[in-house]
């Protein structure tokens, strides 16, 4: 089953991240982990940035998840 997109009409079913407040969270679409410098971080954080501040390392896209057959 591949869930593709965030809303998925075919099989009722959409994918959520939810963040590590235990209470925000969005659908998966366009989502991504980013990778970045602790320096960095620290800098954005101090100054009250946002995500878009960031010049990620590496980022990791989160548009698609496929789930094996063996756990369906």
């Amino acid at each position: 089953m591949n869930i593709g997109r965030a809303y998925n009409a075919s099989n009722g079913f959409v994918t959520v991240v939810v963040l590590n407040d235990g209470e925000t969270f969005s659908d998966i679409h366009n989502c991504s982990i980013c990778i970045v410098p602790v320096d960095q971080y620290e800098s954005v954080i101090a100054s009250g940035g946002d995500a878009k501040d960031f010049i990620p390392v590496a980022e990791i896209g989160l548009n698609n998840i496929t789930v094996s057959k063996e756990y369906l």
